[in-house]
């Protein structure tokens, strides 16, 4: 999360506000930072057009954050 905070500008707070609230409302200048760095659009990133993952893909982002949850739960 830091990572992507740094890269983007937008805080880490608000990053993980995006990821957990449903209701979650960010501005447009957000996501399209966000979507600029995932290199996806911004329809993509809402879920508009969903992408499509291989194989390998899902393992890495299953294994991602798999880790991420272990660095959180151990803070």
């Amino acid at each position: 999360m830091q990572q992507v905070a740094t890269a983007t500008g937008v805080s880490k707070a608000l990053i993980w506000k995006i990821e957990i609230d449903v209701g979650c409302n960010p501005q447009l200048n957000i996501l399209k930072e966000l979507a600029g760095y995932f290199h996806v659009k911004v329809s993509e990133l809402i879920g508009e057009n969903p992408i499509i993952l291989n194989e390998r893909e899902q393992l890495f982002i299953k294994e991602w954050y798999e880790d991420y949850e272990r660095k959180r739960t151990n803070q």
